[in-house]
């Protein structure tokens, strides 16, 4: 059977009274546009409102509705999820946004550096026009205008360090892939200069009116990491720089965002360990009277620790703004004491008033200290309160056309050393951070790290890659779309089953071991929610089948190896 196995649901299986099993067997997944489900037991939200009918279907066990699309793709990297302990973000290998004709695009850079490709689909997500960009340096982001042309910062390192190298520089294309033109950085060595491009973090990039703005990880001349701000005009594709341009700065930034706002300004984020050590929000905002720009930030949540210690044991998530407020969704241990080293991540929301610039007060208050002073933070909405070892990491947020949050996560559990995707989740929340609908079950599906999740008619989207689905020869994009406001009942296809051995001595005899079926955390019962139909293949040396059919709330069939 041709199809791959399913990591986003390694280690559901995992979570047993006597400790860790082995690896899980699979079930596969077609290479073609599947449909499926899961069922949550993990809603461990305060002041829900569970008495709709939806909710009361998630209750009952219905998950999202999923469908992925499968194409071929020319050596793309592996983006999916990455490690939730990682110290900071591992940077963009894969963007996608909807261009000025409303075609869902993705671009990205061929495995070792290589060409560029952008990949157009229609609004039946068919495959409508590749492009492919000569490779002009190292790969940092992505963005369309509203005019069909595309624009890809790029970067280079300077490896003798001693200046005189074009370390940074945006390229705009035409819709058609031809290069029109850059605007560069080149470096004079001098110590706060860019001399490693996206190192240490990653690069993000929103245009708003002909200001096209980027915030990326750098290391400087002085050995020093931060984010750096560069802004282009793309009428002229000039540099502007502070106070002409938006600015924003954090030391030791190990994870960028940023997004334009409602007023013409911007608004970034960065995640800190130096100055600040905690996640940084920072307005930018166009003042005529002086003829500039006028930043101010925030740090709504610290992190415990002295300055530059690198290890900090959060992530930062997404950004997005309300009629009233920014918001602020993120992942970090709950403690901000030595109590948080390596404990698990959970995953928070925050509300920043746009007027004030402090947090509105929709959660908890957590004090601890922050580089060696006392720090109180207010207004933390705990999302999840995972007690099994298991962690948060990736959130994402989605600021819906009402004014509801779309937030979700991946939540990890770590196994020999390492975090592997466990199972991925998402809720619907107020503009005042109110609960509308329950943590719900996104099946058997992995996020893009560090990139945004797009939301087009009532649906989300985001897309990952793999060098291990072959389609056609080719390596694989698969897009992925979430339908919002309806669940599907369970599927026994989209369970993770494991055996107590990785594998069976032959001695002449069938083999039937009992299997192990975990569904969204849960493990399920034999007789009650599933029966094994059949074995094959199981006498001799080599790969056995398992045949097994849902019960009860669990529909279809599935069938693994041994």
């Amino acid at each position: 059977m041709r199809g791959k196995r399913i990591l986003a649901t390694l280690l559901a299986a995992m979570i047993t009274a006597g400790g860790l099993l082995s690896v899980p067997v699979y079930a596969e997944e077609s290479t073609t546009a599947v449909e499926t489900a899961q069922v949550s037991t993990q809603a461990t939200t305060a002041d829900t409102t569970d008495d709709s009918k939806l909710n009361q279907q998630i209750k009952n066990g219905a998950a999202a509705v999923i469908t992925t699309k499968t194409v071929s793709a020319k050596n793309p990297l592996f983006v999916g999820a990455n490690q939730s302990e990682a110290i900071y973000a591992s940077g963009h290998d894969l963007n996608d946004f909807f261009d000025y004709q409303g075609n869902y695009t993705v671009v990205y850079p061929s495995t070792g550096g290589g060409d560029v490709y952008i990949v157009r689909f229609d609004k039946q997500l068919e495959k409508e026009k590749t492009l492919k960009i000569k490779s002009r340096g190292l790969y940092g982001d992505a963005i369309c205008d509203n005019q069909g042309n595309y624009y890809i910062a790029w970067g280079k390192e300077d490896t003798k360090g001693k200046g005189g190298v074009t370390t940074f520089f945006v390229s705009k294309y035409r819709y058609d892939g031809t290069y029109v033109k850059s605007c560069a950085f080149k470096s004079s060595g001098e110590g706060s200069e860019t001399m490693i491009p996206f190192h240490a973090g990653t690069c993000d990039m929103t245009i708003q009116d002909n200001l096209l703005v980027c915030s990326y990880a750098r290391t400087m001349y002085n050995g020093h990491q931060s984010s750096c701000v560069f802004t282009v005009n793309i009428n002229t594709m000039k540099e502007l720089t502070y106070p002409s341009g938006p600015d924003n700065y954090a030391s030791h930034s190990f994870n960028q965002r940023v997004i334009s706002l409602k007023n013409g300004g911007f608004l970034f984020a960065d995640h800190g360990d130096s100055f600040p050590r905690g996640f940084q929000l920072t307005e930018s905002v166009y003042d005529e009277e002086w003829d500039g720009y006028n930043n101010e930030s925030v740090v709504p949540f610290h992190f415990y620790g002295s300055g530059g210690q690198n290890y900090t044991n959060a992530y930062l998530g997404d950004i997005g703004e309300t009629e009233k407020d920014y918001v602020l969704v993120a992942s970090s241990a709950k403690a901000m004491t030595k109590k948080m080293e390596y404990a698990p991540q959970q995953l928070f929301l925050q509300l920043i008033d746009k007027k004030t610039k402090k947090p509105r007060s929709i959660g908890s208050k957590r004090s601890g200290t922050s580089c060696g002073e006392k720090t109180t933070d207010t207004g933390v909405k705990w999302l999840t309160n995972y007690t099994d070892g298991s962690s948060v990491s990736h959130a994402k947020l989605v600021v819906l056309e009402n004014g509801n949050l779309f937030v979700a996560w991946e939540r990890f559990y770590p196994y020999n050393g390492e975090t592997y995707p466990m199972a991925a989740y998402y809720m619907i929340l107020s503009s005042e951070g109110k609960v509308l609908q329950n943590a719900t079950l996104i099946p058997s599906r992995e996020f893009n790290a560090d990139e945004s999740m797009k939301y087009r008619d009532g649906k989300i989207y985001w897309a990952t890659s793999t060098n291990t689905v072959k389609v056609d020869a080719a390596d694989a994009l698969q897009i992925h779309t979430l339908q919002l406001g309806t669940v599907k009942n369970p599927s026994i296809k989209d369970t993770a089953i494991t055996f107590s051995k990785d594998t069976y001595t032959y001695n002449g005899k069938a083999q039937k071991p009992k299997p192990q079926i975990w569904y969204g955390g849960k493990k399920l019962k034999e007789g009650k929610d599933y029966k094994i139909t059949s074995y094959k293949n199981n006498k001799g040396v080599g790969l056995a089948t398992i045949n097994i059919a849902g019960k009860g709330t669990y529909s279809g069939t599935v069938q693994a190896q041994f």
